[in-house]
This record gives C-alpha cells, sequence and structure tokens, in this order.
C-alpha cells in the first residue's frame, strides 16, 4: 500500500514563525513502516536544505511532532 507523510505546521508559531509544508509518498506494509520510511528523506531533506518552503530546519523532535500518515486509497 501507499501512504503519503506529512510534514507540516498548522500553527506557523511552531517553529519560530515559519511555515512547513513537505510531503513523500512512500510503499509501506503499516503506517508505522510508513513513518519510519518518511522520517528517513525528510531526516535528509532537512540535514542538507532544510524544509519547505523556505529551508527551516528542525530538531529531530520537532520533526517527529510535524509527522503524519494519510494512506493512498487505489481506486
Amino acid at each position: 500500500m501507499h501512504y503519503t507523510v506529512w510534514f507540516t505546521n498548522t500553527d506557523e508559531s511552531n517553529v519560530g514563525g515559519a511555515a512547513i509544508s513537505w510531503c513523500v509518498t512512500v510503499s509501506a506494509d503499516s503506517e508505522s513502516d510508513a513513518l519510519r520510511k518518511g522520517m528517513a528523506d525528510a531526516r535528509v531533506l532537512n540535514r542538507e536544505f532544510g524544509l519547505p518552503p523556505n529551508g527551516t530546519r528542525v530538531s529531530e523532535d520537532e520533526l517527529q511532532k510535524l509527522a503524519s500518515v494519510q494512506p493512498m486509497w487505489e481506486i
């Protein structure tokens, strides 16, 4: 199954006033597996460039707080 792993803050005050919105689609056996895969990609992006749209870098704890997983229903 495919999942979308979102990294976003709905309240811009969460990270020093910076908006964050990024997602990755992964193939995984479960939501927890999808989160693990999505977090791996997000860590690299966060470390190398920061998170979109403004290149905001966050701590590991904040990165985990920003994450949510949504299944993609196949049609």
